[in-house]
């Protein structure tokens, strides 16, 4: 159901103006997508002073007038370093209580990007009759040494355009002569998003909290299910840490290949919200951002926290809801990616604050969410869930830093937890398991587990089948050893540590078949093209960009190291050739447009083999290949994948069994 609040425009504008009385920012803004420009009436509340700075974007123009609606003086300062944005300064007089802003300009004219990386780069705003992105601290509104408690923000859009920024849609006009809606943010401001397109509006309800799609034509038939699917998120996630935060919640289609989250709306690649799995993975973590990242916000200076916990209490939780199998898979996976991060190449997890590339992604939501998930099992889950609960209500709309989370689950747990997060967060290697010892006689178990120095403290899962059954022990490990001995009710057959991998943990390499992220957020992989043609070789070089971390170097013929390597078939077959490459472990399929896989050299050195006949594959490549990082071998035709597949693994060396 479509629902539009109809209010006379005077009267929408005249009720946003009284917001200002109460110490609350005042905007109005115009935008011009056709244009491209915007122009804004942004009525401050100040503090008694002589002045102020502000930042804004260079091209626009900045006028002020004081609460006597006289003209108060303002000057450029100049170019704010390290940012595309000038620095203006703004005079007051004494007594002044309010400033009134008015200011504005030209835009960059938005244009869809092939490159998810260079969009989340993005700072400067941009709009089209296609679709509008304006981000908070790209300068499209003035940004102050100040945050008012709070802010209303009147937009104005022409006929068939709809816009959102953050906060509670409080009232909207949309008809032949346009749109105009007010927004409401109760307070202090965390940096205030645009977005805006060609939208229409469908709605529902998740009890008191609207839920809302701004779809285009292309995707409008989407909308019911993910009315229905953020409905029913909003719902599980208020019952496990409490109230939605907000009035509502939106998806809004973008023309670019966005995932971002904002306070009451999440902006997504219009392309991307036609994939199955977005429904389950990106979209409830989205929602989750409501209440960790948005509600309770991120102290940037001392690390991003909210990443993992979203993905952990989201991504990884409906995974489990699948079943044993689905989440254990899921945990392998991770395990994988960390283990292709190179020793060194990282900083520690406190250190993270958002997602730069694949390495980052991989330390600040992953790693992260195991962190949870072992501190779960650590404290059990009702302690857990208490104190996620005591984060949200003591640290809403407040900002929060890992030193509060440690001291909420220490709370919760009646336990100090001091070490756990010292060592999970400040230290970037992770522990290397191994049997130091096993025997076996009849009934009884001897079993010595290993860790390299210096130590973590970690609880080991240890799972002992005898002849009559199955026994799932822990096994407390504080220094470089630790010993179980203990005598079962029947003979011992087999034992395998961790065999469900609940630990972050080092993979022995026989748990570890080569993947391509391996070559992909190896800082030091440098680009083999084995093709003639500049065609071809601007084609591959291309695709490294789209699939590497770092910029890529070329390298010589007889390089050796990380390598991407890219050519015909032939090429890549003398390639393996000359490098005396071991039988792949799986089969390559016959034919495919593209097929890329992942091996070892003779120097363990990941190797990322791309085969395509000619630069029009490899272009064809290019949209998906960059998402199968988890995958060992990867089929293409005409751009779609068509096999993604993982090598086998070989026997853990965690796991022993009696011969028979």
């Amino acid at each position: 159901m479509r629902r539009v609040y109809f209010l006379g425009l005077l009267a929408l504008v005249a009720a946003g103006e009284a917001a200002a009385n109460d110490g609350q920012r005042l905007l109005t803004v115009t935008l011009d997508p056709g244009a491209p420009s915007v122009r804004v009436e942004d009525r401050l509340p100040v503090t008694p002073a002589t002045g102020f700075d502000l930042l804004l974007l260079p091209a626009f123009t900045l006028e002020a007038s004081g609460d006597d609606d006289a003209v108060r003086r303002v000057e450029t300062v100049g170019p704010e370093p390290g940012r595309d944005l000038t620095r203006w300064r703004v005079a007051l007089q004494a007594g002044d209580t309010n400033v009134t802003l008015r200011y504005g300009g030209a835009l960059a004219r938005l244009e869809p990007e092939g490159d998810p990386r260079r969009v989340l780069g993005r700072r400067a705003p941009a709009a089209a009759p296609e679709g509008s992105y304006l981000p908070a601290e790209s300068g499209w509104y003035a940004l102050t040494p100040f945050a008012p408690a709070g802010y209303t923000l009147t937009l104005h859009l022409p006929a068939g355009q709809r816009g959102v920024v953050p906060g509670d849609l409080v009232e909207e006009v949309a008809d032949g002569g346009g749109t105009v809606a007010r927004f409401a943010f109760p307070v202090s401001e965390d940096g205030i998003d645009l977005v805006a397109g060609p939208y229409g509006v469908r709605e529902s309800h998740a009890g008191t909290v609207r839920i809302r799609t701004y779809f285009g034509a292309d995707v409008a038939d989407l909308a019911q299910d993910y009315l229905a699917l953020s409905a029913r998120y909003v719902e599980r996630f208020a019952a496990l840490i409490g109230p939605y935060p907000f009035t509502g919640f939106s998806v809004v289609a973008s023309p670019l290949p966005t995932g971002l989250a904002m306070p009451g709306f999440t902006y997504v690649g219009a392309r991307v919200l036609r994939l199955p799995f977005i429904r389950t993975t990106s979209l409830p973590h989205e929602v989750l951002h409501n209440w960790w990242g948005n509600g309770v916000r991120v102290d940037w200076q001392r690390g991003n926290w909210s990443e993992g916990l979203t993905t952990y209490l989201a991504d990884y939780a409906l995974r489990a809801e699948e079943g044993p199998a689905a989440a254990r898979e899921l945990r392998l996976a991770w395990l994988r990616d960390q283990n292709a991060l190179a020793p060194g190449s990282v900083e520690p997890l406190r250190r993270f604050t958002a997602r730069r590339h694949g390495a980052s992604q991989i330390v600040g939501y992953q790693r992260a969410a195991y962190l949870f998930l072992m501190l779960e099992e650590r404290i059990g889950t009702p302690a857990f869930t208490a104190a996620i609960r005591a984060l949200w209500r003591d640290h809403r709309f407040r900002e929060a830093a890992w030193a509060d989370l440690e001291q909420a689950f220490a709370t919760a747990a009646g336990t100090s937890l001091g070490r756990f997060f010292a060592e999970w967060l400040d230290r970037t290697e992770v522990p290397e398991l191994s049997l130091a010892d096993v025997r076996v006689e009849g009934t009884r178990l001897r079993l010595t587990v290993a860790q390299g120095t210096p130590p973590f403290a970690l609880r080991v899962p240890v799972r002992v089948q005898t002849e009559t059954g199955e026994d799932s022990l822990s096994l407390a490990l504080d220094g470089t050893t630790a010993t179980l001995d203990r005598t079962f009710a029947a003979r011992v057959r087999a034992v395998a540590v961790d065999p469900d991998y609940r630990l972050l943990r080092r993979l022995a390499p026989a748990e570890l078949p080569p993947i391509l992220r391996e070559a992909m957020v190896n800082p030091a992989t440098r680009v083999l093209v084995l093709a003639a043609g500049d065609d071809y070789r601007r084609a591959a070089l291309a695709l490294a960009e789209r699939v590497l971390d770092a910029p890529p170097a070329v390298a010589a013929t007889d390089a050796s190291g990380p390598l991407l390597v890219v050519g015909p078939a032939a090429a890549v077959a003398e390639f393996r050739h000359a490098r005396r490459l071991a039988q792949l472990p799986g089969e390559l399929p016959a034919g495919g447009e593209v097929r890329a896989w992942a091996e070892r050299g003779l120097d363990g050195a990941p190797l990322f083999l791309v085969q395509a006949a000619d630069a029009a594959g490899l272009q064809s490549a290019l949209r998906a290949l960059p998402h199968y990082g988890r995958a060992s071998l990867v089929a293409l035709e005409g751009g779609r994948v068509t096999l993604n597949r993982v090598w086998p693994p070989g026997p853990s060396p965690l796991q022993w069994r009696q011969a028979d």
